[in-house]
């Protein structure tokens, strides 16, 4: 499953997208006209991975959707029944592949970021604190998000409509 993931165009277009908006956010922050701010890893880490961390977030909606009804959508749903695999293996297959999506795409995130760091000549990686903030706080709600999407995209049998619900109720969750 990680697999179908990783050669899918989409990922590919929106590790692009999260890569360009990180770069437009640090370049709108660290050079002002009148005083340059030094791009911290606080700094990376603040404003330009909330744009990054939100792509992140949606990944896991369309792709569980995606991963939950592909067999029923190519038509291949009976065969994969027919298997001995049971169904709680295969959910925790197709969810452990959307947490190694999630590392992976915190770990672009990190790299994006230390790049940025020793383009600007500020050369004190702070590794510690990337590793806490991006593989401790943030992925606990990316992993937590996952399940939801999980339970949502198996009570509705509609993909865009499970897609719809989630982008909802985390605009919700965001609101409060």
């Amino acid at each position: 499953f990680f697999t179908f993931i990783i050669k899918n165009w989409m990922f590919y277009v929106v590790s692009f997208l999260g890569i360009v908006a990180v770069l437009f956010t640090i370049s709108r922050i660290t050079n002002n006209d009148s005083i340059t701010i030094l791009p911290t890893t606080n700094v990376v880490l603040t404003v330009p991975a909330f744009f990054f961390t939100i792509i992140i977030m949606l990944l896991p909606f369309i792709y569980i959707g995606m991963l939950l009804h592909r067999e029923r959508n190519s038509n291949m749903n009976q065969l994969v029944d027919a298997t001995a695999v049971t169904n709680w293996q295969l959910l925790f297959a197709k969810l452990f592949a959307i947490i190694k999506m999630q590392i992976a795409m915190l770990f672009i995130m990190m790299i994006v970021g230390i790049s940025i760091q020793a383009y600007n000549g500020y050369y004190l990686f702070e590794l510690d604190q990337y590793l806490f903030r991006l593989f401790t706080m943030e992925l606990i709600s990316l992993v937590i998000w996952a399940f939801a999407s999980i339970c949502i995209h198996s009570f509705l049998k509609n993909t865009y409509l499970g897609i719809f619900a989630l982008i909802l109720l985390w605009l919700g969750v965001q609101g409060v």
